[in-house]
């Protein structure tokens, strides 16, 4: 082969390869783009969803009767005309004993006992 035809064949390939790498980046360009939409469209299905509930939960906080059982629970409210009435913790003993034997036998009747008063 002659001195021009190598040479001829060295431009070639060396205007192959630049032809070659324009290619491959926009085309790696391309696949990222497809991955990064992938995952938006993943995180706006979860998205949606979690809008749905959230709506669906609203609607269920702004009933009537689910604002009722807050006030009534929450804020101990009552509606007119209901008695309220509360129950009080029972009394702690006067007397602590140790939880050993044998004043953890004796420790509970005498809570009964303060207790019962």
């Amino acid at each position: 082969m002659t001195p021009n035809g190598r040479r001829l064949r060295r431009v070639l390939a060396a205007i192959a390869i630049v032809v070659a790498a324009g290619f491959m980046i926009p085309v790696r360009v391309w696949f990222g783009q497809s991955t990064a939409l992938a995952e938006a469209g993943a995180q706006e299905r979860r998205l949606v969803a979690e809008q749905h509930e959230l709506r669906t939960r609203l609607k269920a906080s702004t009933s009537n009767d689910t604002i009722e059982v807050q006030a009534r629970d929450l804020l101990s409210l009552v509606r007119p005309g209901d008695e309220p009435y509360s129950v009080s913790p029972p009394d702690t003993p006067a007397v602590l004993l140790p939880p050993v034997w044998p004043f953890d036998r004796v420790q509970r009747p005498l809570a009964n006992y303060h207790g019962g008063r």
